[in-house]
């Protein structure tokens, strides 16, 4: 990324010089950064970088000039990297779609199992009342269906909103 930003300053600096009709200075500060700029600091060399055009008088310039070979070697690496990035993008992008619909056909499934169970075990608890409803002869029974009916009506309250 610190790459990308010089040479971007570096192109920048480049168009404003062939603009202004003046040079660019490089220098280095004690720190081992390059700096580029019309005047380097006091008491520091500098090394006089004639700006070149990107382009040929013959190519023409923008996206295409990169298929024609207009393009400086380190300016053709860069496009390359940022369309190699841009398909990526678009391939990530693409991913995440197809995932998010996946994702949606998935949770739709599960919204109509857990439908399918809270209407099946509802019913469930319908026929349990029902029967309770009716006279016993066997207490047991009647404890038996009680105790089914309790658990189906837990297991409705699972799956129901």
């Amino acid at each position: 990324m610190k790459a990308t930003r010089e040479v971007l300053a570096l192109a920048l600096l480049a168009i404003i010089a062939s603009a202004s009709g003046g040079s660019i200075k490089k220098w280095v500060d004690d720190q081992g950064r390059v700096h580029f700029g019309d005047a380097p600091p006091p008491a520091a060399g500098s090394v006089i970088v004639a700006p070149q055009p990107a382009y040929s008088s013959s190519q023409p310039a923008g996206r295409h000039a990169a298929s024609t070979g207009g393009l400086r070697p380190g300016e053709q690496r860069m496009l390359e990297r940022i369309e190699k990035e841009e398909r990526e993008h678009v391939e990530a992008m693409d991913r995440s779609v197809r995932e998010s619909a996946q994702r949606k056909a998935r949770d739709a499934r599960t919204r109509k199992l857990s439908q399918a169970k809270c209407d099946y075990y509802r019913a469930l608890v319908r026929e349990s009342d029902q029967r309770l409803r009716q006279p016993y002869s066997n207490p047991q029974r009647r404890l038996h269906d009680e105790t089914k009916r309790a658990l189906y009506a837990r297991q409705a309250a699972l799956y129901c909103p």
